[in-house]
């Protein structure tokens, strides 16, 4: 005989598996939004000036924790420009050689280090 209720019921067999699901789907959720709530860092460096010998440009970048890698958004007005990471072990990574007329995109990595600053050179 078929039950209606209790632990053995046709009904509570039947919403474990849709009980399952909504769990599964829950902590899919849940993990994204810890995965998005992390610290990042963002900003730009630019230079802007009324003639072409000192670069004209804007850069925007995003790195996200541990800080290894930043990803860079840059356009170029004038001039040609460097953007470069230095890491926590002083070391020093290039980005490329950017020049006017362009827009270009990158990633930049510090080599198992966290970041420390970001500059610019000019190679005019």
């Amino acid at each position: 005989m078929v039950r209606f209720t209790g632990p053995d019921s046709l009904s509570a067999r039947a919403a474990k598996p849709f009980l399952a699901i909504a769990l599964t789907i829950a902590a899919l959720f849940a993990t994204a939004s810890i995965a998005t709530a992390a610290p990042a860092k963002t900003g730009t460096v630019s230079a802007t000036g009324a003639n072409a010998t000192p670069p004209v440009f804007n850069c925007s970048y995003y790195s996200q924790v541990p800080f290894h890698d930043v990803a860079f958004g840059c356009a170029v007005g004038a001039g040609v420009v460097r953007v470069y990471l230095l890491c926590s072990d002083n070391s020093r990574i290039d980005g490329p050689a950017m020049y006017a007329g362009y827009v270009y995109r990158f990633v930049l990595s510090c080599p198992g280090v966290p970041m420390r600053t970001i500059s610019w050179e000019s190679l005019d």
